[in-house]
Order: structure tokens, then C-alpha cells, then sequence
């Protein structure tokens, strides 16, 4: 099953920080059991290499995608790291229209359970990615997230990504709490 993440998520999981995916319980994440797999999906530029270089492209041409952190993952699976493309009108690609060849992390469901979203313990926020700085006066979430209450960060967060009414934090909706590893 495919899930969008940022570019800060993406880093989090590649980093091993986050081993909690949350999502709105009424979501096709609910029918996650232990033992699935969950592709990760992130924009991406898609190029090629022509002449020795690397030329921006098409999907249907592409050889390589290029990742925000500048991670390139090519069609045989191998992958290295490089420098964003210079050019500021390359056309990013919607994560939804990642190509499945180009994904670089898969997470296994170990464990899944519904809770409301205003559950979330200390433990919980460190399993999803925040990090504590300053011996834990203050909580970070990559890349810009910097605050003094870790759940207020999460808050901030979550109603970011769940805009509409019944699905904001002080809506306090119903969600999919799975713990997962990298495959």
C-alpha cells in the first residue's frame, strides 16, 4: 500500500527516527495488519544521462529520480548520493507519481491500533520523528519545527497535514496508530 511522505518524514525514516506512521482511522490505512508492506512514495525530478551528464527529463524517459535530499535512485536499484539538479524550473514530481522503481524505503507493519489522535504520550512523539533538544526543554521536527512542548509541535503538525473539520487535532478524530520498520 502507497503512503506520501515529505521530505522531512522521508529523512526521519531513512534516519531510523521514525518508527510510527499516524493517519486518520476512516483512511485505507486502517486495513493495515502486521506483516504489511507500506510503499513510501516522495517527489522526485526524473532524469537521465546523456553525453556524461545528467539531463532533467520526462518520466517515461527517465533513468534516475532525484530525491530533496539529493539522493538518486536509478531503474536497476542502485542509488548515489549527489547535488540537487541547479536548474530552478525542473519540474518536480508529485510523490504520487513516483514510479515504483524508484522507491528507496519500504516500512513492514509490525503492529497497528486505533486510538485519538490527542492520545500521543512523550514516547509516542519520539516513535513519529520528533527529537528533543536541549536534554528535552525543547523539541525539534525536522526541518523547520522547533518548540518547547513536544505535543504542540505534533498539534501544529498534524493540523497541517489534516486540514479539514473532524480531522484537526481539536477535533480529536479517531486514528491508525501502526509501528513499523524498514524492510
Amino acid at each position: 500500500m502507497p503512503v506520501i511522505a515529505g521530505p522531512a518524514v522521508a529523512r526521519a525514516l531513512l534516519a531510523g527516527w521514525q518508527t510510527r506512521w499516524r493517519a486518520p482511522a476512516d483512511g485505507p490505512l486502517s486495513r493495515c495488519a502486521p506483516g504489511d508492506s507500506l510503499i513510501v512514495r516522495e517527489a522526485c525530478i526524473p532524469g537521465r544521462i546523456r553525453d556524461g551528464g545528467e539531463v532533467m527529463t520526462d518520466l517515461g524517459r527517465a533513468e534516475f529520480v532525484v530525491f530533496p535530499d539529493g539522493w538518486r535512485r536509478y531503474r536497476d536499484g542502485s542509488g548515489r548520493s549527489g547535488p540537487l539538479p541547479r536548474d530552478a524550473d525542473e519540474k518536480w514530481i508529485a510523490a504520487v507519481h513516483m514510479p515504483r522503481w524508484a522507491v528507496r524505503i519500504e516500512l513492514i507493519v509490525e503492529r497497528g491500533l486505533i486510538e485519538p489522535v490527542q492520545a500521543v504520550s512523550r514516547a509516542d512523539l519520539r516513535a513519529e520523528g520528533l527529537r528533543p533538544v536541549l536534554g528535552g526543554l525543547a523539541w525539534r521536527w525536522p526541518p523547520r519545527g522547533i518548540g518547547l512542548s513536544a505535543r504542540r509541535l505534533y498539534a501544529r503538525r498534524w493540523n497541517r497535514d489534516h486540514p479539514t473539520p473532524g480531522y484537526r487535532w481539536q477535533d480529536n478524530p479517531a486514528t491508525i496508530v501502526l509501528d513499523v520498520r524498514r524492510a
